[in-house]
C-alpha cells in the first residue's frame, strides 16, 4: 500500500478515534448532566439553599419551618419546636431535585388536573427568592402526578414519590427524639431513680485503645461509690437515651395534670464536652410512671413526649447494673492451656489439663468432645458477672457458696513469654455451687468480691468433675474408654464418684 495512502488512513482513523472519545464516551456524561438540568423545576437551586419551608400540611394546619445558621431546622408554625432534620432535609432536596417527566402543552384549566384554587401548594425561600409548587392530581397513566411552579400556569408531570415526600403531618416535621446529643461527648452523666442513683465520669484517655485496659475502664463510678464502671453498660445507656424517640406530643400541659413525672421512674443529666469556642452544655431527661396506658418523658422542650411504655425497660435503675464485674478478658486465639481443678475431700484436687496443639484443643486425662474445649475457652474470653453478692465477703458463708476453699479453679495461660519466660496467666477463677436461680458464685483472683455469673454458664464450663465426666466427654472416649484406659462412663483413677459438697 502507498505509504501515503497508509498515512492518511492513519490520520482519519486517529481521528475517529478521537471524536468518539471526546464526544461518545466523554461527552455522554456530561450531556446527561445538562439534560437532567433542562428537567429540573428549579435548576438554580440546591437543597442547602432552601431556608424556609410553608405549607399546609395533611392534617389541615398551616405550618412553617426555617433551618437556622447552625443548619439546624426549627418548627415556627403551628408551634415552636425543634424540627426534624432528616424529614425537612428530604422536603427541601425533593423540591431543589424535583425532575418534570414532560409538560402539557396548552393545558386546559388548572381544576382539570387538580391544580385549580384550594389546590395543594408549598411554599419555600431559597437564596432570598420566594417560590411555590402547586400539588395536583395523580396522572391517569405511570408513576407521575401534576405540579405547576410559582403560578406560572405550566402543568408539569413529575414523579408521584417526589410529591409524596412534601405531603407531611405536623408531627412528620417535629423532632422525635426526646435527646440531641454526641455520645462521645459525654464526660459526665448523673443517673436517677426513686431507689437511688450513680454518678459516672468519663476516665482521660477513653476510647485511645479500644483493646486496652483503659478503654474497658474508661467510664469509672464516682457515687454512691468509688471504682470502676462497666463501661459498656454506661454505654449503651447513653445510646438508649440518644434514640429514645417519641410516639406523639403532649403541647400546653394543664397545671396540675397528672403526668407521671411528679417523682420520675428515671432521671439523667449529661455534662457533654464544650467544642471549640463554646461552653460545656447539659442535656436532661426525666421518664414518668405511667398514665393510664401511656408514658411520658421531660426533655428541653416545654412539650411532653408520649414514649413507648416498655423503654423504661431499657434504663437500668440498679447501681450493680454499672459497677465493673469483667471476671476474665483476654484474646481466645492467645491462650495455649487451661486448666480445671475440682475439689475435694482428702487430697489434691484431681485436674482437667488442655493443651492448644495443631489439629486443636486435647485434654488429658480424658478427651473432651470436639468443639467443647474450644467453646469453654471462649466463654472465659470475655466473662462477665451478672452479679455483686458482697465487696466484703467477711458476712458470707464461703464455704457454703463453694469459695472457700475453692470448689472449682479454672486458669488459663498463653504462651511462653520472651527468653523462655513463664507462660502468661490470661485468667483465674473460682467458681462455686451452681443455683438455678441465683447463678454460680464466682470469684476473680486477686479480687475479694464475690460475684455470681449466669447459670448457663454451666453449659460451657463444667461446674463439677461428675457434670465433666457426664456431658463433655467425646462420644469416641466415652464408649472406647480411650485416654486412660477406664471403662465407659467411669472416672479416672483417683476421682471422686461425686462431685465436692
Amino acid at each position: 500500500m502507498n505509504p501515503r495512502t497508509t498515512a492518511i488512513l492513519f490520520a482519519l482513523a486517529a481521528a475517529l478515534g478521537a471524536f468518539l472519545y471526546f464526544y461518545e464516551l466523554a461527552g455522554e456524561e456530561e450531556r446527561r448532566r445538562t439534560e437532567e438540568a433542562e428537567k429540573q423545576v428549579y435548576p438554580e437551586i440546591a437543597a442547602d439553599d432552601v431556608s424556609d419551608v410553608w405549607l399546609r400540611t395533611t392534617d389541615d394546619r398551616d405550618a412553617h419551618a426555617r433551618r437556622g445558621d447552625d443548619a439546624r431546622w426549627q418548627l415556627v408554625e403551628p408551634i415552636a419546636f425543634p424540627g426534624d432534620g432528616s424529614a425537612l432535609d428530604g422536603m427541601a432536596a425533593a423540591l431543589a431535585q424535583m425532575t418534570s417527566d414532560g409538560e402539557i402543552e396548552s393545558p386546559q384549566a388548572l381544576a382539570v388536573y387538580g391544580l385549580g384554587d384550594g389546590a395543594a401548594s408549598v411554599r419555600f425561600r431559597a437564596g432570598g427568592a420566594d417560590h411555590e409548587l402547586a400539588l395536583g392530581n395523580k396522572t391517569p397513566v405511570g408513576q407521575n402526578s401534576y405540579v405547576s411552579p410559582d403560578g406560572s400556569g405550566r402543568v408539569l408531570m413529575v414523579p408521584t414519590w417526589r410529591v409524596n415526600s412534601l405531603r407531611k403531618t405536623v408531627e412528620d416535621l417535629r423532632e422525635r427524639r426526646v435527646l440531641d446529643f454526641d455520645t462521645s461527648a459525654v464526660e459526665r452523666a448523673v443517673l436517677r431513680w426513686p431507689s437511688g442513683g450513680v454518678t459516672l465520669v468519663r476516665q482521660d484517655g477513653a476510647g485511645e485503645d479500644e483493646d486496652a485496659d483503659v478503654g474497658a475502664r474508661a467510664w469509672q463510678l464516682e457515687a454512691p461509690l468509688v471504682g470502676p464502671a462497666d463501661s459498656g453498660a454506661v454505654d449503651a445507656l447513653l445510646s438508649d437515651l440518644r434514640f429514645l424517640r417519641a410516639e406523639g406530643f403532649w403541647d400546653d400541659v394543664p397545671e396540675g395534670a397528672d403526668t407521671g413525672l411528679a417523682r420520675p421512674e428515671f432521671e439523667a443529666e449529661l455534662t457533654l464536652a464544650a467544642g471549640e469556642g463554646e461552653e460545656p452544655r447539659t442535656v436532661s431527661v426525666a421518664v414518668g410512671s405511667l398514665v393510664g396506658a401511656a408514658r411520658y418523658a421531660r426533655g428541653a422542650t416545654a412539650s411532653l413526649y408520649r414514649i413507648p411504655a416498655e423503654r423504661l425497660d431499657d434504663l437500668p435503675r440498679d447501681v450493680v447494673a454499672y459497677r465493673f464485674k469483667e471476671l476474665a478478658r483476654f484474646v481466645a486465639a492467645e491462650a495455649q492451656r487451661f486448666e480445671l481443678a475440682f475439689a475435694h475431700d482428702g487430697g489434691e484436687p484431681d485436674r482437667i489439663e488442655g493443651r492448644r496443639e495443631a489439629d486443636g484443643w486435647k485434654t488429658t486425662p480424658r478427651d473432651m468432645a470436639a468443639g467443647r474445649a474450644a467453646r469453654l475457652v471462649s466463654e472465659l474470653a470475655r466473662l462477665d458477672a451478672s452479679d455483686i453478692v458482697a465487696d466484703d465477703p467477711a458476712a458470707l458463708d464461703l464455704a457454703a457458696l463453694g469459695i472457700e476453699p475453692p470448689r472449682i479453679t479454672v486458669t488459663v495461660h498463653g504462651g511462653e513469654g520472651p527468653d523462655d519466660s513463664e507462660a502468661p496467666m490470661l485468667a483465674e477463677l473460682v467458681l462455686g455451687h451452681p443455683d438455678s436461680d441465683a447463678g454460680i458464685p464466682a470469684r476473680r483472683a486477686g479480687n475479694s468480691a464475690v460475684y455470681r455469673v449466669p447459670f448457663d454458664l454451666a453449659e460451657h464450663i463444667p461446674v463439677s468433675l461428675e457434670a465433666f465426666v457426664n456431658r463433655f466427654l467425646s462420644e469416641e472416649t466415652e464408649e472406647s474408654g480411650e485416654s486412660g484406659g477406664e471403662a465407659a462412663g467411669e472416672l479416672p483413677p483417683g476421682l471422686p464418684t461425686e462431685p465436692a459438697p
